[in-house]
């Protein structure tokens, strides 16, 4: 008797054994594929937020026709003030990003109920904030950049650069060109960046930037 309930406390034993480590392996298994998805939906929004900052970035790409006669440099100045002469007044420029925030609502597809401006569904934990709207105006003769770098709160310092100069993500500056960057929560079980100063997880903030070259 004692035997036979040796023998069946060992045979339960075995199965219950059985049973945790096939859970395991199933709990394991959903673990990797979430994990899976989730990396797959973080690169595909990088990779639209990306585009979105392109077209942000060229929508407001309007140059001083005139200068552009008279020197050929390619200068951003704003709709209103293509047909006057370029200065490194900033004033001439200041129309450019709030014409940029307004372009990246509409591309983003953001609540602009702020600000900040926002944006809340299952990746998007909340508040946009642009962290960096650059202006690169280069002037070949003088090979010198007249750089203009607006914040959130629209405030514009201008500075003069000379030889090789590099936006905040790393990418050197070719000529007049565009750099903006954005920031959000992001949701989601796992944390991981990359070397484009993207960070992504739960309770981690996403910051994308994208540089655009300014081209007839």
């Amino acid at each position: 008797m004692l035997k036979r309930l040796k023998t069946f406390l060992k045979k339960k034993s075995e199965g219950m054994m059985g049973s945790t480590t096939a859970i395991l392996l199933w709990l394991l298994l959903i673990l990797i594929v979430t994990f899976i998805f989730m990396t797959t939906v973080y690169h595909a929004v990088s990779s639209s937020v990306r585009n979105a900052l392109t077209d942000s970035n060229l929508a407001v790409s309007t140059i001083s026709l005139k200068s552009f006669g008279e020197t050929q440099d390619l200068l951003v100045c704003g709709k209103s003030n293509s047909m006057t002469t370029y200065t490194d007044d900033h004033s001439l420029t200041d129309e450019v990003y709030a014409d940029y925030r307004d372009v990246l609502v509409v591309n983003m597809e953001l609540d602009e109920a702020g600000p900040p401006m926002s944006k809340t569904n299952f990746v998007y934990g909340g508040a946009v904030t642009v962290d960096y709207f650059i202006i690169y105006n280069y002037h070949a003769e003088e090979d010198k950049y007249d750089v203009f770098t607006y914040n959130e709160a629209g405030f514009v310092s201008l500075t003069h650069e000379t030889g090789q100069i590099f936006a905040p993500n790393g990418k050197r500056v070719y000529g007049t060109s565009i750099y903006s960057q954005i920031s959000f929560p992001v949701r989601g079980y796992f944390a991981r960046s990359d070397n484009e100063y993207n960070t992504y997880g739960d309770g981690i903030t996403a910051h994308i930037g994208q540089l655009s070259a300014v081209t007839l």
